[in-house]
């Protein structure tokens, strides 16, 4: 065996194969008393999954009046990532937003037009390279690979770029766009996570 290839067999790691499923599952006798549980545990998960559709709806509500004056403050240069905000009755919660987008390399330059000499500010380029399968198929190639690439990467290598918003993205970005208009824009490539409400 070559040199290469015993060194990635050293350093491989190793997973555990899932277990395989069974394709039918048994009923189980249950007493009474079970059998109720049964039942009221159904019926909790149902009234849970119609709350939790109740409670995206008014999040929604909230979380869009709030992004909203979000925005207009940053551009006016007011940018706070949070707010507490009041119901009718006492009651309150926080919106709160983070430094997370998401971002693909393939509206790269998309991204760059709209953000324009900020961009190497505020956008993080992070590339990525892995070994082709092939590499390791072929013991002519994990010899020559053993020597020396040189002017060959392509011939061995794939790579892959990442992008990241830097830190503070998320307030800078108001400095940069100026404008709502261009601001959608900028979310149509470099999109905020979901903010959230904590009551």
């Amino acid at each position: 065996m070559n040199k290469f290839l015993e060194k990635v067999k050293a350093n491989a790691k190793t997973e555990v194969a899932p277990k395989k499923k069974k394709s039918s599952v048994p009923e189980l006798q249950v007493p009474e008393e079970v059998r109720k549980s049964v039942d009221n545990v159904c019926e909790v998960k149902k009234i849970m999954k119609e709350k939790k559709a109740e409670l995206s709806l008014h999040e929604v509500e909230v979380i869009d009046f709030c992004r909203g004056h979000q925005d207009k403050e940053g551009l006016k240069g007011n940018y706070s990532t949070s707010y507490r905000v009041f119901g009718t009755n006492g009651n309150a919660v926080t919106y709160v937003t983070g430094n997370k987008f998401s971002l693909s390399p393939a509206d790269q330059s998309k991204i760059e037009g709209l953000l324009g000499t900020s961009y190497n500010d505020m956008i993080n380029e992070e590339y990525q390279v892995t070994l082709k399968k092939s590499v390791l198929q072929d013991e002519v190639k994990m010899k020559k690979l053993m020597k020396l690439v040189g002017d060959e990467f392509d011939e061995f290598f794939e790579s892959k770029l990442v992008l990241a918003t830097k830190a503070g993205f998320d307030e800078k970005i108001y400095k940069v766009v100026k404008n709502k208009k261009k601001l959608e824009e900028v979310r149509t490539f470099v999109k905020p996570y979901k903010a959230s409400l904590k009551a």
